[in-house]
């Protein structure tokens, strides 16, 4: 009881960041599985969240900056004051206020979820070198579960609730849509080809590539063309990284692998990405060509056209945090008796719901700490923690931030972060 005891003090933040992991990996669950709880419930449990987050946060600055001393402040501190800043002025002067303090119904990241995410970065930022890893692994664990359950609910198994979506099968694991699922299950396998590469031992290397294969599965089921998208820039990252530490094979295990299995799930009807891609091809020879259609990439062609009108219109404090729904003239966009109340780029619905400061801050923000995790990460032979951080950011271009998926992105992108020496030796 005493060793259990020194040890929780002696990694008091360590266990903190990865009880968020497991909070919003519960929560996630509770919400779209059991359903014992309403998304609502977990959109509004984010508060407290913040809260705590921020007890914690105020807690560690005080602590290193006023009794240890040590504290150095780093540019994405300021950035985290500037997007915290041009936030609360788009909440003031959002077009519903209320939405902009709590989210859109079904969405639920208003400005609490969003400074939920901007303290975890901020408490990620001083995990210690040693305790990454291990934060790495819960995340890995929980996507590797996500991604069972989700091949499951693909293959229509009496194990699990299978989800239809207009007569289709839909694989969501805790998510409330394949396409968030897609995001949780790139990060995941950006993890674990990392691992892979860079494990030297046989055994854990095995077990990595097992991992590997059911997280890629998951990804597979989810049919996100977004995630592929993304997941090919990994494979150029992994390519480079390869020739510079000259390990060949295990690209080779992975590339092969992938291919193998997204023929099978093809033939056994548990993906449709292999028509996807070649009708994403297709779409981009014809834009290539100056040949636009609205209906090209699942219809964003035409939310992002639309979206960049009004975008003058709300240049300077955008529209209100989670407000897009109210963007067109007080109404949501509409197209083909489609409703759409996100910009389906994460890019694009900071600039329409924040406005060009806060664009702007969130591109350097983003553009400075993979700078850093380069420099951090892949330099220094942890590839796993860059990976998952630009595979987010890529696929990102296609689709939107979720409350399932986000926080865990904040967390990596965090880990990217080496504070001064005597913080994070």
């Amino acid at each position: 009881m005493k060793k259990i005891l020194n040890y929780i003090k002696n990694n008091k933040l360590l266990l903190y960041i990865i009880v968020n992991v497991l909070y919003i990996f519960v929560s996630s669950f509770l919400a779209t599985i059991v359903k014992c709880i309403t998304f609502k419930d977990y959109g509004k449990s984010l508060i407290i969240a913040f809260i705590l987050n921020l007890i914690v946060s105020i807690s560690i600055f005080i602590y290193h900056r006023f009794i240890k001393k040590d504290y150095k402040f780093k540019w994405c501190d300021l950035l985290l004051v500037f997007i915290t800043i041009f936030a609360i002025i788009s909440l003031i002067f959002a077009e519903r206020f209320d939405k902009a303090l709590y989210g859109e119904a079904l969405r639920y990241e208003g400005i609490f979820a969003l400074l939920y995410y901007l303290t975890l970065f901020y408490l990620s930022s001083f995990v210690n070198k040693k305790d990454k890893l291990k934060i790495v692994y819960v995340i890995l664990f929980t996507g590797f579960f996500q991604a069972m359950f989700a091949i499951l609910q693909k293959a229509q198994s009496p194990l699990v609730t299978t989800v239809k979506h207009h007569r289709e099968i839909w694989a969501i694991g805790f998510t409330n849509n394949p396409n968030f699922l897609g995001s949780y299950m790139l990060m995941c396998l950006s993890i674990s080809y990392g691992l892979f590469i860079d494990e030297k031992d046989w055994v854990k290397k095995s077990l990595i590539y097992i991992v590997s294969i059911v997280i890629l599965g998951g990804l597979l089921a989810s049919d996100t063309m977004s995630c592929i998208v993304g997941l090919f820039g990994i494979f150029g990252l992994l390519l480079i990284y390869s020739i510079r530490i000259k390990k060949y094979k295990e690209l080779l295990i992975i590339i092969i692998s992938f291919i193998s299995l997204l023929f099978f799930f093809q033939k056994g009807r548990l993906t449709h990405l292999v028509n996807d891609i070649i009708k994403t091809k297709n779409e981009t020879i014809e834009i290539s060509k100056g040949n636009v259609n609205d209906e090209y990439g699942t219809k964003r062609m035409v939310i992002w056209k639309e979206t960049l009108k009004i975008v003058p219109k709300y240049l300077w404090h955008g529209v209100g945090i989670d407000n897009f729904a109210y963007a067109f003239n007080g109404k949501a966009l509409t197209y083909k008796n489609l409703l759409f109340d996100k910009a389906h780029n994460e890019y694009l619905q900071i600039l329409v719901t924040q406005g060009i400061f806060s664009f702007i801050s969130y591109l350097l923000f983003y553009t400075l700490i993979v700078i850093d995790g380069f420099k951090n990460n892949f330099e220094k032979g942890k590839v796993y923690l860059i990976l998952p951080v630009v595979g987010y950011l890529i696929q990102a271009f296609f689709n939107i931030s979720v409350i399932e998926v986000a926080p865990i992105f904040y967390i990596l992108l965090g880990l990217q972060i080496e504070r001064n020496k005597k913080i994070s030796k």
